[in-house]
């Protein structure tokens, strides 16, 4: 049941920004962050291919055997982390360059759009490292708490965009893309520590580089 639940709102926590941001952005606005979206989550798609075809197959070998399931856990994560943020710093740092030179004056606000969705899309990537964890020792509730964070943040991404626009929309589920990996983290017995010290190390690093 929750595996089926968490699946419902694993789709609309994907795709309620678009129905929002049709309402609240023009059409020449929402053009603009739909191409900045559709490049930054080049990232998100090489980190999510990586949890889905490398990453769940091995903690699901190692689900009888704690240990060695959340040694690799942080491994893998690692691996995640490094192919994400490979991909999403340099986007975001060179988006203004790309968008001056392949594109007419009209996207110019396209560059300044790219960091903050790089933000989105890199706390995205945080959760996709480890949200397979507790799914693989048998906790399918897990799924269903993270989707339903992220589907309820939108809630107050609305508010926050009529505060800060754009950015205050794509802050809003940034946080709550970080708070449901916080819970997929708790949500494991053992290396809670290792792996919020290991995110907030590659956090702390990547953020700085896409302003």
């Amino acid at each position: 049941m929750w595996i089926f639940l968490s699946t419902i709102l694993s789709f609309l926590a994907n795709s309620l920004d678009r129905f929002l941001l049709g309402k609240l952005l023009t059409m020449a606005e929402l053009g603009i962050y739909r191409i900045s979206v559709n490049f930054a989550r080049l990232a998100f798609e090489i980190a999510t291919r990586l949890a889905n075809i490398v990453i769940f197959p091995i903690l699901s070998r190692y689900q009888t055997r704690p240990k060695p399931l959340f040694k690799n856990v942080t491994v893998q994560a690692n691996l995640c982390f490094l192919a994400g943020g490979v991909t999403c710093s340099p986007f975001a740092i060179f988006a203004p360059i790309f968008f001056s030179r392949f594109y007419d004056p009209r996207y110019v606000s396209a560059s300044e759009i790219s960091r903050w969705v790089a933000i989105n899309i890199w706390a995205q990537i945080l959760l996709c490292s480890v949200e397979h964890a507790p799914l693989a020792v048998g906790h399918s509730k897990s799924l269903f708490v993270m989707n339903l964070l992220v589907t309820a943040s939108y809630g107050l991404a609305t508010p926050a965009y009529s505060l800060l626009g754009i950015k205050g929309f794509l802050l809003c589920l940034s946080f709550s893309y970080l708070m449901a990996h916080t819970v997929a983290i708790v949500w494991l017995p053992v290396s809670r520590y290792l792996l919020l010290h290991q995110s907030g190390i590659y956090t702390l690093f990547l953020v700085p580089t896409l302003f």
